[in-house]
């Protein structure tokens, strides 16, 4: 097992990379999630990563996960207010409203005016190899795989709330109790 680290540890990260996982980015930059109990612990994370100036990144992997679990969420928040069965009003036809490419600028602009001013983007090919090498049954679906992957190949420090990653071999920061 590798390290598990919490916001008392952060001074000792000096010189690590810290990769945010979608949850985290959606306590953090995601309005709506602003009444969830994990907005003030991770948002005192991401300030003590800041004050010691720790590099934090994302891939586009993490990017696409807050972009369509934000839109997922407005498509059944809309089923709701139309009093509709998310059969009837598809997402599809969700997509392709007004309100969903309203929705969709403002995420755009959380990642550009928000989230790119404190995550840098790290990017790495992905090979059939690799993807391959990923392919077994795991407590992990497959983007979390791609996750571990990414911070293993780096050294990078996992950053999530996420207690699927609580036996992966990889250093994470959280604040949930089962991931320390």
């Amino acid at each position: 097992m590798n390290q598990r680290y919490r916001k008392g540890d952060i001074s000792c990260l000096s010189g690590q990379t810290v990769f945010f996982d979608a949850n985290v980015l959606l306590y953090l930059f995601y309005p709506a999630y602003s009444k969830n109990t994990w907005v003030p612990e991770y948002s005192s994370i991401l300030s003590a990563l800041m004050r010691d100036k720790i590099n934090i990144v994302v891939d586009f992997m993490v990017v696409s996960e807050f972009v369509n679990r934000i839109l997922k969420e407005s498509h059944i928040g809309e089923c709701r207010r139309r009093k509709k069965s998310p059969k009837k009003y598809s997402y599809k036809l969700f997509r392709n409203s007004n309100l969903c490419m309203s929705q969709e600028k403002n995420i755009y602009a959380w990642i550009i005016n928000d989230i790119f001013k404190v995550c840098s983007i790290h990017s790495q090919p992905i090979t059939e190899a690799d993807i391959k090498s990923i392919l077994t049954a795991r407590q992990l679906d497959f983007q979390d795989k791609l996750i571990e992957k990414v911070c293993r190949d780096n050294g990078f420090i996992l950053c999530t709330n996420d207690t699927d990653f609580k036996n992966s071999n990889i250093d994470i920061l959280s604040a949930h109790p089962q991931l320390s």
